[in-house]
């Protein structure tokens, strides 16, 4: 190791510091910028997919979107002034089922998980498990057919 520190001692090795600091600062202020782009969009009646297009026409990234959803999805009346692309973006696609991960200078818009509907009413089941003779069964699994979702009978084989 000594012998490469001494070696850019010999050759320069400070400019060779400078060059690569100033490499890291630059990249750095690159994706700073590109992070912190604002755009100014006014549109009216506009699909998603019309809005899609021209963020990439004022901005680095480029959409990744199924057509059909987004050109079935009309935005309300767009006007951003100076707005950045996330504040765009959480404007139009509130209320539509749909959010966006950003990825370089890609952005995808998905659908959002859907929570599965609670049922709203629930069926309480009661009953006795028997053997042939008439003498309750404690411990049995009952399971409602199809599913996972099952009781154990009690001490007088009872369930419910």
């Amino acid at each position: 190791m000594n012998s490469f520190f001494t070696r850019m001692k010999r050759h320069g090795g400070r400019q060779l510091l400078v060059c690569i600091c100033l490499t890291v600062f630059t990249t750095v202020n690159v994706c700073a910028k590109s992070m912190a782009q604002t755009v100014t969009l006014r549109m009216k009646e506009a699909t998603l997919q019309e809005v899609f297009k021209q963020l990439e026409k004022k901005s680095d990234y480029r959409f990744l979107y199924q057509s059909d959803e987004a050109a079935a999805t009309k935005v309300k009346d767009l006007a951003m002034v100076n707005s950045s692309i996330s504040t765009v973006l959480d404007y139009c696609l509130a209320n539509t089922g749909l959010g966006y991960e950003i990825d370089g200078n890609y952005i995808i818009i998905k659908a959002l998980d859907k929570v599965p509907a609670i049922p709203q009413e629930i069926e309480t089941i009661h009953g006795v498990v028997t053997d042939t003779d008439g003498n309750p069964l404690p411990g049995v699994a009952v399971m409602i057919s199809g599913t996972t979702i099952g009781v154990s009978t009690n001490a007088n084989g009872e369930f419910e």
